[in-house]
Order: structure tokens, then sequence, then C-alpha cells
């Protein structure tokens, strides 16, 4: 072997993690960064939803999982960042969109409603402030306002 041969093969076991020692086979597997560092954390006096009335998995719902918006007022509302951890106490039921139920934070300064997806956790979904609130039968659930010109008069 010649000594460029070894010294890439030197740069390998580098690269690749060889370690002459090998971890004893009873020591713990390594910690998880992220499950440790878990977004959903509930706080055990916190007030919060019977688990019945919490979306665990709002993407079985159809709306949601074709990435349409909740529509609240008529305005579209698209998801928001990661979900807040906010006590019952500060929610109010706005309404009820396709299947879930939609609520308001009183102390929020901007167009703003909130899905219960965790125990004491909520998805906000923002309202743009440059979008055009939706005719009503859109804001029902019409999916494709053409399709509803399309039905024979009266």
């Amino acid at each position: 072997m010649s000594r460029a041969t070894l010294h890439i093969a030197a740069a390998c076991c580098v690269l690749a993690g060889c370690n002459a020692e090998p971890e004893p086979a009873d020591s713990p597997p390594p910690a998880d960064p992220i499950a440790a560092d878990s977004v959903f954390d509930p706080v055990d006096d916190q007030v919060n939803l019977p688990t019945a009335s919490i979306y665990y998995t709002l993407t079985s719902y159809d709306w949601y999982a074709r990435g349409e918006p909740l529509v609240h007022a008529g305005r579209p509302y698209e998801p928001d960042g990661m979900p807040l951890n906010v006590p019952l106490t500060e929610m109010q039921k706005a309404g009820e969109y396709q299947g879930v139920d939609y609520y308001t934070r009183a102390t929020d300064f901007g167009p703003a409603v909130y899905v219960p997806v965790y125990e004491g956790y909520w998805q906000m979904f923002s309202a743009d402030p440059s979008a055009v609130a939706l005719p009503a039968d859109d804001a029902a659930g019409v999916a494709d306002p053409a399709a509803a010109d399309t039905l024979p008069p009266g």
C-alpha cells in the first residue's frame, strides 16, 4: 500500500466516525434532542378542553389536507407558526368550520382564530390583512363558485 492510500484510508475512517474503542453494549442510547425539547409539554394545573374536543390530526379534515384556509366571517385564515400554549380560560368559541371548532382570544390585536390541537395547545390561524372577504357562498363552504353558477334556474 502506498503512503497516499494510507492517508486516504485514515481520512475515510475519521470522516466515517471509525472508533478504535467500541461503545459498551449496555450504554444508554444518546438523548434525542428533538424529543427532549418537545413543544407539547402540558401544564398540570391548566384548564383544557376535553380530549374529544381536540383536533390532534387536522389533516383528517379534507379542507386542511388540501391546504385550504379556515373561513371565519367571510375571511380566509391560514395556519401561522407553531402551536401556542394558552389556557382555555383565555379562549372563546367563535364557530365551526367544516367539522372543526375554532376559537378567538380576547388579548389578540390582529385577526386570528385558534384550533385546539393538543392539551393546552392551540394552532393559530391568521387572516391576511390584504385578503378580500369571500362571498357568502364561499364562506358557507361552496368549493367552486363557478359550479354554483351552473345550476339550472329556480
